[in-house]
């Protein structure tokens, strides 16, 4: 029976208003692979202006998909125009990687909030990892995961490091992947007090085959921080239970710097506050973000402790100094847990003077090469004489000015003359690693003490010069 006119109207209609919603929909989905247009950017490899859109999946994948089976050795590290126009320099592999995260480098740079602008950027590269066949570029497009999202990794992830035979991959090898992305156009993009790759191979080489290591972790109030506490030829009081990582560090300050010892519990013994008033005195005193404040471990409940290691050099997968923390990343199961100590007010106040000082002297936290002695020496200045002023604690938790106060009984503790100050005795590495040295204090008249070096220090102390 034939259609009535009226029916096949109707029936266009319908198949009309299908195929616009099949096409409104195909759009969205192309919409979401794509992602949102956040800059316009014209790079050497491009022909004409281009969109830059926020990361997606789909953008990561074809990414990983086209340098995934190549050596990062690929891409030049010379000054080369004709590199960068036919995406062979690492002025191409390094910016691209960081376009398909995310990657926000300003907010880095300025200290903002957000150093990308989706994590779940994160979540996508476990998933996306294997594309990456060549086990030398694995080595060095994992690090920028490392540095600002390791725990992605640490969080039942590690297997990714044994995957292909990455591991197989020598340790000065997996250094030189590691650093790669640091020379563009022929010149470094670290800055000058930075170890370099060179300097920290040196200081490998210069090692023993075991190595002291620190680590600074939070560890909840009740629950053992060792297997066992009884020491006496058990080796499991060897074996870390609360606070365990893989991150690691060549001095004991750096990693105390790394922690934080962000905690309320400071703000409700020495100020008195309840739960609430000191939750606000911490946030408004430390100036912390409402992200900050959403981490349990910065309240009473928790103590920060900082944990000394052994390690064989050989276990040590890599060593960065990026983020000024002189890292070294090693897996926890190969680690001996030597000893701990809990760490205090006393600490808090010694570190937060510290950064103070490595601040005005224009330094980055690991260019000070016997920081621990200084820490040190400013430690047990701090704790003898806090007994005798309490006072400065408050001042000291307000933010209210207490450095005069410290900086007369370091005065007195160094027994040098009138106008006395800090100075840092510079070197130079021939890798070109500038910027680093060792501190010491000096007075007018010229007379020099110097603060004793760190354990994994390569810079020897002078033998002329009067130790604190």
């Amino acid at each position: 029976m034939k259609k009535n006119r009226r029916q096949l109207k109707k029936e266009k209609r319908n198949l009309r208003s299908k195929m616009k919603l099949k096409n409104k929909n195909t759009k969205k989905v192309c919409s979401q692979s794509k992602g949102k247009v956040i800059r316009k950017v014209k790079c050497p490899w491009d022909v004409s202006r281009r969109k830059v859109f926020s990361p997606t999946y789909e953008r990561l994948e074809s990414f990983l998909k086209e340098v995934g089976n190549k050596s990062p050795f690929e891409y030049s590290q010379e000054m080369n125009p004709d590199n960068d126009m036919n995406k062979k320099s690492t002025f191409y592999l390094n910016y691209m990687w960081s376009e398909v995260l995310g990657y926000l480098e300003e907010h880095e740079q300025k200290g903002l909030q957000g150093d990308f602008i989706n994590n779940d950027v994160f979540d996508w590269f476990i998933q996306l990892e294997h594309l990456i066949t060549n086990n030398e570029m694995f080595w060095t497009l994992i690090t920028k995961i490392w540095l600002f999202h390791s725990q992605i990794i640490t969080n039942g992830n590690e297997g990714i490091f044994n995957r292909y035979g990455r591991m197989d991959v020598p340790f000065e090898r997996r250094m030189e992947c590691v650093d790669y992305l640091n020379i563009i156009g022929g010149e470094t993009i670290l800055r000058e007090g930075l170890m370099t790759k060179d300097y920290m191979m040196s200081l490998y080489e210069n090692l023993d085959d075991e190595i002291t290591l620190y680590r600074s972790f939070k560890c909840k109030v009740g629950l053992p921080i060792r297997k066992s506490v009884y020491k006496n030829n058990n080796h499991q009081s060897h074996i870390q239970e609360q606070g365990r990582g893989w991150s690691y560090s060549l001095n004991k300050t750096n990693s105390i710097f790394v922690n934080g010892l962000l905690n309320t519990y400071y703000y409700k013994k020495y100020l008195g506050l309840d739960d609430e008033k000191s939750k606000k005195e911490l946030q408004r005193s430390r100036r912390l973000t409402n992200d900050h404040m959403n981490d349990p471990k910065i309240y009473d409940g928790f103590y920060d402790c900082i944990g000394i290691y052994k390690v064989k050099k050989k276990d040590i997968l890599f060593i960065t100094d990026e983020f000024c923390e002189c890292e070294v990343v090693v897996n926890p199961e190969n680690v001996i847990f030597e000893n701990y100590n809990f760490l205090n007010i006393t600490d808090l106040i010694t570190q937060d003077l510290l950064l103070r000082l490595v601040n005005n002297l224009g330094l980055d936290r690991s260019s000070i090469h016997n920081i621990d002695g200084v820490y040190s020496v400013f430690h047990k200045i701090i704790k003898k004489n806090l007994k005798h002023y309490p006072e400065v604690i408050k001042q000291f938790l307000t933010q209210k000015p207490e450095i005069k106060t410290i900086f007369s009984w370091l005065e007195k503790y160094f027994g040098l003359n009138e106008g006395w100050y800090l100075s840092v005795d510079m070197f130079e590495h021939i890798s070109g690693m500038k910027n680093f040295g060792l501190l010491s204090v000096k007075d007018c008249s010229g007379e020099v003490k110097m603060f004793s070096n760190s354990v994994n220090s390569m810079i020897e102390l002078p033998s002329n010069t009067t130790v604190l």
